[in-house]
């Protein structure tokens, strides 16, 4: 039943690691690797089979796997019992047929029990200590092979128990630390795709909508951008009501939009009732139009990939900034009081003028 087991695991893993390969924040070649090695270790004739395989290696990798892996094959076997017959008989070496492990001369069979009994726990620290730079699966999987090799061998000590613990716990370690890290990088390349895409929607203009809500004061349909008396500026703060950051950005943002009259806060969640929104809003003492799922959004505003996001648009419904994350206190009361946007125009007229008066010298 065990080596059932071994046999189904390894093929799943192996087809896993084959499907998952392209994938470059996922461990596909070292979940062959490990596969293979469980495969090997289920039956003789899978054995065999990676062996014919593997003479098609280079000699060098041939003698280093040979070496890691196979130290209880027949080659290991008949060396011992050559060098027992050489103690014992004068007479030259005559080849013998490897035999079982049982059969050797007590001698030869605690050389190898003092050689290889370790060999599972070394294997298994160095997969524990190379976990968190997703090395350990390589070390941990010749770790389990080598124990189990020596186990069902008959050479059932604690210190091999402990090594094949060990082996398994760094190859578990490597496992979940390496798809840890495949997610943060995936975060990390999405968040600066939906950044570059964030600044770009600076300047569009976007056409005036109406979408359905709720708010504290009672209002239950928002027109985007406001033109009501004295408002300069709508801001739009899409969130995701379940995660820190998105309570973190309004934290920060609420008593700036506090501060600025002339700013509208509008807290929009496509995934989430406007109940839902509103009791997100509500912990923060907030007056602010709340917007969930099934409102309708013109471009660019339909591809908000990213929470939190902030898009601030005027009364002429051009997008002044749209900012992605969690920003600072003092960035966002520029943006909000439109401080920030003042300048860039500044910045923007320089510029032009510039060109103007370069291309016209020349």
């Amino acid at each position: 039943m065990v080596r059932v087991g071994l046999m189904v695991v390894g093929i799943v893993l192996v087809a896993a690691g084959v499907a998952l390969g392209p994938i470059p924040v996922v461990p596909g070649f070292p979940l062959v690797i490990l596969g293979v090695l469980l495969i090997t270790m289920s039956s003789a004739a899978a054995r065999r089979q990676v062996n014919a395989l593997e003479k098609r290696l280079p000699q060098k990798m041939r003698d280093t796997i040979k070496r890691v892996l196979r130290v209880h094959d027949g080659h290991a076997v008949r060396d011992l019992n050559h060098k027992h017959a050489a103690q014992t008989d004068h007479s030259p070496m005559i080849p013998m047929e490897p035999t079982d492990s049982t059969a050797l001369h007590p001698e030869d069979r605690a050389f190898l029990e003092r050689r290889y009994s370790s060999a599972p726990l070394i294997f298994g620290v160095v997969s524990i200590v190379t976990a968190p730079i997703v090395l350990g699966m390589l070390p941990g999987a010749l770790g389990l092979r080598a124990g189990v090799d020596l186990w069902r061998r008959g050479l059932r000590k604690p210190l091999i128990g402990l090594g094949i613990a060990v082996s398994g716990a760094g190859v578990v370690a490597s496992i979940v630390l390496a798809l840890v890290w495949g997610s943060i990088l995936a975060g990390v390349l999405l968040g600066r795709d939906a950044m570059r895409e964030a600044e770009r929607w600076r300047g569009l203009k976007i056409d005036s909508f109406v979408c359905e809500g709720m708010s504290a004061s009672g209002e239950s349909e928002f027109t985007i951008p406001n033109r009501g008396e004295g408002v300069e500026r709508t801001i739009l703060l899409f969130v995701s009501t379940d995660t820190d950051p998105s309570k973190d950005a309004l934290a920060t943002l609420a008593p700036i939009v506090g501060e600025c009259p002339t700013a509208r806060l509008l807290v929009l969640d496509p995934n989430q009732s406007a109940a839902r929104v509103g009791d997100f809003v509500r912990g923060f003492d907030l007056d602010a139009g709340c917007v969930g799922e099934g409102a309708r959004f013109p471009h660019p505003l339909d591809h908000v990939a990213a929470f939190p996001t902030m898009i601030v648009v005027n009364t002429d419904g051009v997008v002044e900034f749209a900012l992605v994350g969690a920003r600072s206190p003092d960035e966002l009361r520029s943006v909000v009081s439109g401080e920030a946007a003042r300048k860039a125009k500044e910045i923007e007229s320089a510029r032009r003028d510039a060109r103007e008066s370069g291309g016209g010298g020349g």
